[in-house]
């Protein structure tokens, strides 16, 4: 059996519009671009219509890949805790350097490190979840260990 992935009600939400835009928007632009191709003759030299397959193709891979997520999905709610859990918002700061970042401790599915949303199974994510405000603890990462403190935790209900 697989185990399905924690997400929370926002990434489940993102994921479900992402795949109906492609549905009912991208892949029927695509579909009429082909048929447009198509009749233009020759498809052996006919570039609109290698560009519109191979467009097809990768708008029929997200779909794909989207379905797959949506169906290894669990959608959880944050519960809040006194320490760092998923859907927990924390303020780390770098002991190195005084740096401070907010992090969304969330699933595999909606990370996003860009905008701070990081992988409760990640490298920092599995460092993170268990620490209480004020704990310090070392994250090791390919580029090197760093020593980090929580300084702040909380919880939203998405």
């Amino acid at each position: 059996m697989i185990m399905k992935k924690p997400i929370t009600k926002d990434g489940f939400k993102k994921l479900q519009d992402r795949l109906q835009i492609l549905e009912t928007v991208n892949l029927p632009r695509i579909i009429d671009a082909i048929s447009k191709a198509r009749a233009l003759g020759d498809l052996s030299e006919n570039a609109e219509y290698k560009a519109a397959k191979e467009e097809q193709a990768k708008i029929n891979s997200e779909i794909r890949n989207i379905r797959l997520k949506i169906n290894n999905s669990r959608v959880l709610a944050p519960k809040p805790s006194d320490s760092i859990m998923f859907g927990a918002e924390a303020t780390l700061v770098d002991l190195s350097n005084s740096i401070e970042f907010v992090y969304k401790f969330v699933g595999d599915y909606e990370s996003d490190y860009e905008s701070g949303k990081i992988s409760i199974s990640s490298l920092l994510g599995k460092a993170a979840v268990g620490k209480k405000a004020g704990e310090k603890f070392i994250f090791s990462a390919p580029a090197g260990t760093k020593e980090f403190q929580v300084l702040t935790i909380k919880y939203s209900k998405n």
